[in-house]
């Protein structure tokens, strides 16, 4: 650990001494293995947290918290410091630990307050445009009309109800979404917008975590996941047209003019992209019999996503 320390122009403690070390975050969607760790520094008992993954997620996490973080300091935890051992196939980051805090989680629909403090600060990050030659880019899969076929009617035996929707244009209408959403504006996106990647603090503000899949990308696909995972869109239709004139009020307030209309039309597209991924997700071969709390997510988001994407259609 103090080799990545002394290795990194972030780290501000110099040499430490563990004391404790305890995972963080098991049983929800991070990527991973989570850690908080307290250690003596120099100047006292500090806390921090370190985070292990593969190669490839570590280098676009460091790449994406040393480009994008300086410009958007309280929205995503603080860079630390970190490396990245490509031979070992393996990285380690070390981060901020935004604590106090409560993690909030995509099967507990959060309070109006806490909903709204988490797209401010979604916006936040969208509000950093992204360079001409950054990247990598958004690159959706759209699913062929036999291969959604097949993820439909296993998705229907798993979860009866999906049936009395009628999803037999999704393909088709997914690859009209894709044209509309990369003829929009781009921002750099998470990719994976759910609560349990999101942290409220007691003063009221969100911090946003995860950041191991950046993408530059249409900001709609991170709005609608998360207003759709765990905001419960769907379900709390009186909610979802205060959510996006926050995000949109809060982009101004960063200086980034929207298109009111556009964006809703982007939303409709975004949708239908999650509404083709949760069946994608729920027709999987290897999710006939996922754990409790995987199929949860699964009915949650597949309710709220069909639910609100009628609406929105």
């Amino acid at each position: 650990m103090n080799a990545v320390a002394a290795a990194s122009p972030e780290w501000p403690y110099g040499s430490v001494v563990v004391r404790a070390v305890t995972p963080i975050g098991v049983g929800y969607g991070l990527s991973g293995s989570v850690y908080r760790v307290e250690a003596d520094a120099q100047h006292g008992l500090i806390s921090f947290v370190l985070k292990r993954e593969g190669a490839e997620a570590a280098e676009r996490a460091l790449e994406f918290h040393r480009l994008v973080g300086p410009s958007v300091e309280g929205a995503i935890p603080t860079l630390l410091g970190g490396a990245v051992d490509e031979e070992g196939g393996i990285g380690v980051l070390l981060l901020e630990d935004v604590a106090p805090a409560v993690q909030g989680d995509a099967l507990v629909p959060c309070t109006d307050a806490e909903a709204l403090a988490a797209v401010r600060t979604l916006a936040h990050v969208h509000a950093v445009r992204p360079e001409a030659d950054a990247g990598p880019r958004w690159r959706p899969r759209v699913l062929s009309p036999d291969e959604w076929a097949a993820r439909l009617d296993a998705a229907v035996r798993r979860f009866p109800w999906v049936a009395a929707h009628e999803l037999g244009d999704v393909p088709m209408r997914a690859r009209r979404g894709v044209a509309a959403l990369d003829a929009g504006p781009e921002a750099w996106i998470h990719g994976d917008v759910h609560l349990d990647n999101v942290l409220f603090r007691p003063d009221g503000r969100a911090v946003l975590l995860d950041w191991s899949a950046p993408v530059v990308g249409p900001s709609a696909v991170d709005l609608a996941r998360l207003l759709t995972e765990g905001v419960n869109a769907g379900a709390r239709g009186e909610l979802a047209g205060a959510l996006v004139a926050a995000y949109a009020d809060e982009l101004a307030a960063r200086g980034v003019t929207l298109d009111r209309d556009a964006l809703g039309k982007e939303l409709a597209a975004a949708l239908v992209l999650l509404v083709q991924t949760a069946i994608a997700w729920a027709g999987r071969e290897e999710a006939r019999e996922p754990v409790e709390r995987i199929r949860a997510l699964q009915e949650n988001l597949l309710r709220s996503a069909l639910s609100w994407a009628s609406k929105r259609a």
